[in-house]
């Protein structure tokens, strides 16, 4: 994310804004009141975001074809498959060979 914030910032004619530059609810605040503003934001950043009317006009979503290994629940899946005696990469939904149900 923060990669393609630094390589849009000098071609993008729009104010640009990034998650972790300020506090969550400033950056927020100034995203709803700077017209044609972009925020690149992680997935923690919007969850719980209600931006309505014309301050939201385009979303564009990044997502992994699979569950981050670092995220806790995923995490201990991996533990518990490990501990069964399975290989965690053929029975995580999404990976590849993955269990698909």
């Amino acid at each position: 994310m923060r990669d393609l914030y630094e390589r849009l910032l000098p071609v993008l004619d729009y104010p640009i804004l990034l998650h972790g530059a300020a506090p969550r609810n400033a950056l927020l605040e100034q995203f709803r009141t700077t017209p044609n503003a972009v925020l690149f934001g992680t997935a923690s950043f919007w969850q719980g975001v209600d931006v309505q009317g014309e301050a939201l006009s385009f979303v564009i979503i990044d997502r992994l074809p699979f569950a981050v290994p670092s995220d806790p629940v995923v995490a201990a899946r991996m533990k518990f498959i490990e501990e069964s005696g399975g290989k965690p990469f053929f029975r995580i939904p999404g990976a590849i060979g993955g269990d698909r149900a």
